[in-house]
């Protein structure tokens, strides 16, 4: 491997060089150790923690690649700036590839291994440039710098070389062996690149006319291009509709046998989005008929046997008629360019990357930006069989509080209130929510702690945890994050599934509503309002529309009234609203966070004294261009108040600003994912920053900026809710019967972590029967463990232990590798029939065997007149009384309460109910005969009842003919 270089951009050469001279290599200057701007990378630009957990936020488009052993996934990122390598034989994450060398805030995203999968090219769009990774060493080992924009398709070709398009009309090829390059040069703007199969150095693009940033309904060209000669062989103007997408064209291929390239393009719109798949002829270079793609295609991935594409799209909000997070792998066959199967992945929002398995076709990876993962998925069936997630929180901290020199920290997935030390930097012990699985939010006052959300609040004592009292909002409002001055709390409200579209002032003491004031505009993506000033006196009130304008508004907090109304200065990357401040009480200056901007404010006149644009941080990097996250979650003062300290949730990230010099320090110290929660000590010396995705605790020197330490947060998990639990038959939400097959599963607002990251199927103990751990997961039902059907990341089969009957209520725990989830309290019945469906859905043809032994369905009805078998769960106890775990053998038990059955709204003559051999106990088999008597109906709906209780689930059938 020659020694570490970074290259400079060839837009550096003299524009008037011919297209021929740009074909040799070497034209290009060769720069020692350089950054972005072709200064030398400074130490430190990037304070990388070494304490940090491995994690990654929303991956990056297209960021996804597979080493050719099938044994590695490398995974890039928007933020943070990291590469994290995934072990696919274990499911974990292995390590995390630190990228400072080629800057921060990158925005990563394509991802392309070289063919022999030594190197790895990542796209870095906030400091345009592309990194060398050597994936044996884990380390970047050369920088490429294009400034180009958005777009850098790349794509890894045979004999080591790796192709780059560029928006400025450039083609890079990069040679891996040596990382020798040469560039042809081209009047467009390249959005997309893909490589013949069959002739290497043939390359098809979709390009614009325009140079720089194309615009993205601009008109749009498909050309053939030979990169010996660097001319150009073909082009074609592409049809309107895929110049029009406002997604754009997200992926080029070419089939395996050259004839035929593909095209995915996205059409983006909330709460519908759409696209398409359209082949191109390349025998003849036109342009085929597109099909229409429900969720669009974000990208797609071509089958290297059959030839089929599997496409996966975005969800842009709530799509009328869908579940909300449920995307679909779409198959496309070529041959009849239609849709033969939509397979459901939930879960999902927006696709990043799909890509197959080298080892095995029948199994995609697709990576998920919103929800952090990476999913594998079985073709053959459908099933999501892996998952990954990119960071290690589950319990989610989301809100802090502090007294004197403790904080008190709340997670909306845990039942303890952590207790931080803001003088040590340590936990110093914990609280139990009383009743709560966690809380949202936390406030002090007088010894007390407020903890709840949304309309429902408990005030505890904050020594003990007990409760005080309690209170649900009135009006049917919902609040969001209180904000605590004098002996009052400020809180935006708004009605339940509404806005935020006012502020109530309540009473600390009672909750009473004191006063309601109303906002211009209502509140979006946050859950604060008001910033307090020191004294109390007055409330500052931001509200705004995104990019587009800011309203300040300073109140008298006793009347409400508005002293101030101002409407900063904003371009199109400021203006939106906030809710964090700090105050210079000596200066009398108010420090107020808005979107990508700091206002400030005279604490006495309410004038606005300027204006601080975190993009300028970015500009004294060298870096003009990048565009800075907006969220921010605290600003605090160092102790000499000559430094003020930034931190941004979205960013993962704290600014600083030399207040003295007035200028903003030209570095990023990284905190972990998502900071949303902030607190300091009483002396200033120390800021904390407590991260929702990593359930860690960060410690910054508030005078130097340097990240001191990070502390986990433990202690139990409530990842599972009332409605985590639900029938293994029906899948509806019912109580526990003992014997019956439940399905446990995560339903928390992300991903969890409730089993092993492969979907692992039961295994046996020593005497036949059914484990009850399985892959380091076990359920408890009052303490009892239950044999486990299959444990999964997402979901848990389970049995529950027939020792539940009898009891009205019965607590539920599951454990996976040792940490405890939040035991949940569930009903006890003592019989709630489910019937098991073909696709395991709780609806459509019904698992059913005829007569003859031949499986029921559309193609072969079962006869009017004959018997039936088909299979239930939750009927109850048996008699004998039935063995958790066992698998029937001589004795077919039967269930204690009689059994009923009824087809086409007729009741069946029940032949036989009772344990089915060679399944658990707990699968009931039912034997009818089908009434005489009923029309034919290949949609004949079957239901059963056991004894007094509800009948099974309506939407299910058989075939009757």
């Amino acid at each position: 491997m020659p020694p570490e270089r970074f290259l400079s951009s060839p837009r550096q050469v003299h524009p008037l060089l011919s297209r021929r001279s740009m074909l040799h290599a070497g034209l290009f200057p060769l720069l020692a150790l350089r950054g972005e701007t072709g200064a030398v990378i400074p130490s430190g630009v990037l304070r990388m923690a070494p304490a940090l957990p491995l994690e990654g936020g929303e991956a990056g488009q297209h960021g996804l690649a597979i080493s050719p052993d099938g044994s590695t996934a490398y995974v890039s990122f928007k933020s943070p700036d990291v590469v994290l390598a995934v072990d696919l034989r274990t499911g974990r994450l292995r390590s995390s590839i630190d990228l400072a060398p080629a800057g921060s805030r990158l925005s990563s995203s394509q991802a392309v291994l070289s063919a022999d999968g030594k190197l790895l090219f990542v796209v870095n769009h906030g400091v345009e440039n592309v990194a060398v990774i050597d994936t044996a060493a884990e380390r970047v080992v050369n920088v490429f710098r294009f400034v180009s924009g958005w777009a850098d398709p790349m794509k890894a070709g045979p004999g080591g070389k790796v192709h780059i398009g560029l928006l400025d009309g450039q083609l890079v090829t990069v040679s891996s062996a040596d990382l020798s390059y040469r560039a042809l040069s081209f009047k467009a703007s390249f959005t997309n690149i893909a490589l013949s199969p069959q002739r290497p150095n043939l390359l098809y693009a979709i390009s614009s006319e325009s140079y720089g940033m194309p615009q993205r309904t601009g008109e749009r060209f498909f050309c053939a291009i030979d990169l010996d000669t660097g001319l150009e062989l073909r082009r074609v103007r592409l049809p309107q509709e895929l110049s029009r997408a406002s997604g754009g064209i997200t992926r080029l291929e070419v089939s395996a046998s050259g004839d035929t390239a593909y095209l995915g393009s996205n059409f983006i719109e909330y709460g519908k989005n759409s696209g398409y798949i359209t082949p191109f002829d390349l025998k003849n270079f036109q342009c085929g008929a597109s099909t229409a793609i429900e969720d669009g295609v974000s990208d797609f991935a071509i089958h290297p046997e059959t030839g089929r594409l599997f496409a996966m799209g975005e969800l842009w909000g709530p799509m009328e008629g869908r579940e909300d997070g449920r995307l679909f792998i779409s198959e496309w066959d070529p041959s009849s360019q239609k849709i033969t199967r939509r397979m459901p992945v939930f879960p999902c929002y927006a696709t990043s990357a799909i890509v197959f398995d080298p080892l095995d076709p029948r199994f995609v990876y697709a990576t998920d930006g919103p929800m952090s993962l990476m999913r594998k998925v079985d073709l053959q069936t459908g099933a999501e069989v892996m998952r990954v997630r990119f960071y290690p929180g589950k319990r989610y901290p989301s809100a802090a509080a502090r007294s004197g020199s403790v904080a008190y920290i709340t997670c909306s997935q845990s039942p303890l209130i952590h207790k931080l030390d803001l003088n040590s930097g340590r936990l110093s012990g914990s609280v139990d929510l009383p009743g709560l699985s966690g809380s949202l939010e936390c406030g002090y006052f007088d010894g007390k702690l407020y903890v709840g959300g949304y309309n429902y609040f408990s005030v505890i004592d904050a020594a003990d945890g007990s409760l005080i009292f309690d209170r649900r909002m009135p009006d049917g409002l919902f609040l969001g994050s209180l904000r605590f001055f004098r002996d009052k709390i400020a809180a935006a409200a708004g009605p339940v599934g509404g806005d935020l579209d006012r502020m109530l002032i309540l009473d600390a003491r009672t909750l009473d509503v004191l006063g309601t004031f109303r906002f211009e505009l209502p509140l979006v993506g946050r859950r604060g309002c008001a910033v307090a000033s020191p004294d109390g006196s007055k409330l500052y009130v931001q509200q705004g529309v995104y990019r587009e304008k800011t309203i300040l508004q300073v109140l008298d907090s006793e009347t409400l009234r508005v002293r101030k109304r101002i409407e900063p200065p904003t371009t199109s990357e400021e203006g939106g609203d906030g809710e964090v401040g700090e105050f210079d009480e000596q200066r009398r200056i108010a420090y107020l966070g808005g979107n990508r901007s700091i206002y400030k404010v005279h604490m006495d006149t309410d004038e606005l004294l300027g204006v601080m644009n975190i993009s300028d941080v970015f500009k004294a990097m060298g870096r003009p261009n990048t565009q800075p996250e907006s969220n921010f979650s605290g600003i605090h003062l160092s102790p000499a108040k000559d430094r003020l300290l930034i931190v941004s949730s979205s960013g993962h990230c704290v600014f600083q600003y030399d207040l003295r010099n007035e200028k903003w320090i030209p570095e990023i110290v990284r905190v972990g994912m998502n900071p949303g929660v902030t607190v300091v000590s009483p002396d200033r010396k120390y800021l904390y920053t407590v991260s929702g995705r990593s359930d860690t605790v960060a410690r910054l020197d508030t005078t130097t900026g340097e990240l001191l330490d990070v502390m986990p947060l433990g202690g139990p998990v409530s990842q599972l809710n009332i409605g985590s639990l639900s029938h293994g038959a029906s899948l509806q939400s019912l109580p526990v019967v003992p014997g019956c097959l439940m399905v446990i599963r995560d339903w928390g607002g992300l991903p969890g972590e409730i089993g092993p990251p492969f979907l692992t199927s039961l295994q046996l103990d020593a005497d036949g029967r059914v484990a009850t751990e399985l892959a380091e997961t076990k359920v408890l039902f009052d303490g009892v463990p239950a044999p486990i059907l299959s444990a999964y990341a997402a979901k848990v089969g389970v049995v529950v232990p027939y020792g539940v009957g009898g009891k009205n209520k019965v607590t539920v725990q599951l454990i996976y590798r040792g940490e405890e989830t939040f035991p949940i309290e569930f009903n006890v019945a003592d019989a709630y029939p489910g019937i098991f469906t073909v696709d395991s859905s709780g609806q459509g043809q019904v698992v059913m065997v005829n007569q003859d032994g031949t499986p029921n369905g559309p193609a072969n009805p079962a006869a009017r007149g004959s018997e039936v078998v088909f299979y239930a769960t939750g009927c109850g106890q048996t008699d004998p009384p039935g063995v958790d775990g066992e698998y029937p053998k001589d004795v077919l038990a039967r269930p204690v309460l009689p059994v009923y059955a009824w087809i086409q709204g007729q009741e069946a003559e029940v032949l036989f109910a009772g344990s089915a051999p060679g399944m658990v106990a707990g699968v009931t088999q039912i034997k009818v005969r089908v009434p005489l008597d009923i029309p034919f109906d290949v949609q004949t709906p079957v239901s059963v009842k056991v004894g007094g209780w509800p009948p099974s689930q309506d939407g299910v059938w058989m075939a009757v003919g």
